[in-house]
């Protein structure tokens, strides 16, 4: 009783009953990733942003992407991250901190709903252990490649080309450049075209087939082995002889030729000739004037007339070779 008469204990004691306010009813979810919180936190001196905080509202599932700062471009790349993974959800909630409303990440949650973006699906694709989406510029549009295993214990990469058509400041992206092995999906076969990579790793892969669950370490696909160098710049190898080969038909009169077992070439270089074995998979370009028709275990002019030793079009500047 002496307590509740006190008036300096009354002053500085808080009210142990305090009115409850009334309850709001919170709106629900009703499936997986259809509302997600997201935020950022530091572990060990480094930024790292879970899903940008990713918890999914309804499972509370819960994933960390690395981000090295908060900066706007390695925080817009981290939320095209999850949204390549899990697709994009109809509600974000997040803090008003500065680093999600700064110009470039506000406007790409402002348009998030309507950019073309659908998750992987596939029976060997693993969502939860996508590593990585890196962009690419390609005739102003921004091409995003999602870095993912590709088969359990094989050690390739599933990289995935998504065009998503809106204008861009071309100061703010790269070329992706891979340093690793790579099967590469692409119905718009966009790596058969001249792009904008101009550097490339040798023994890169590329796949082109549906059955991509089949894929080895020994045959990752039927297209393999993709190389890519200036070595020959200067150089043009011709054929003298093709007793065993295989030929697919490509794009923009292209032909992909198969040289199963070592073959020897005539390598003219700067006027110089010499000879050189070649073995794999070569890229051929037929000349619009004199078309030629390849067949299996030989290659000759269409019509049937002696074209004497037949060009092939080995690894050159700028282009991609088979």
């Amino acid at each position: 009783m002496y307590i509740k008469k006190c008036e300096q204990c009354n002053r500085n004691k808080y009210d142990r009953q305090a009115p409850h306010p009334e309850l709001n009813i919170t709106e629900k979810v009703y499936q997986p990733f259809q509302g997600i919180h997201m935020d950022t936190f530091v572990i060990g001196g480094q930024i790292y942003l879970y899903k940008y905080t990713c918890v999914d509202a309804f499972t509370k599932f819960a994933q960390a992407i690395p981000i090295r700062s908060k900066n706007a471009i390695e925080l817009a790349e981290a939320i095209i991250t999850y949204f390549f993974s899990y697709g994009i959800p109809a509600e974000i909630i997040m803090d008003g901190g500065t680093e999600f409303t700064n110009e470039l990440v506000r406007e790409l949650l402002e348009k998030h709903k309507d950019l073309s973006i659908q998750p992987v699906k596939g029976d060997i694709h693993n969502l939860s252990k996508i590593l990585k989406v890196k962009p690419y510029l390609r005739d102003r549009t921004i091409v995003y490649v999602i870095l993912e295993p590709l088969v359990e214990k094989e050690p390739f990469n599933y990289y995935h080309l998504y065009p998503l058509s809106f204008p861009v400041n071309e100061s703010y992206f790269i070329s992706i450049q891979p340093t690793s092995n790579f099967l590469a999906i692409n119905k718009k076969k966009f790596i058969y075209n001249k792009i904008q990579w101009m550097e490339f790793n040798a023994m890169e892969y590329i796949c082109d087939r549906g059955e991509t669950h089949l894929a080895t370490a020994s045959l990752p696909c039927e297209v393999q082995l993709l190389t890519y160098s200036n070595q020959y710049g200067n150089c043009v190898q011709t054929l003298e002889k093709l007793q065993t080969i295989k030929t697919m038909k490509l794009l923009n009169n292209q032909w992909l030729v198969i040289v199963p077992n070592t073959t020897l070439v005539k390598k003219i270089c700067n006027k110089n000739q010499e000879i050189e074995e070649i073995y794999g998979r070569y890229l051929q370009r037929k000349k619009k004037k004199n078309p030629i028709e390849i067949k299996e275990g030989s290659s000759h002019p269409h019509p049937m007339e002696d074209m004497g030793n037949h060009p092939m079009s080995l690894p050159l500047h700028g282009d991609v070779s088979v």
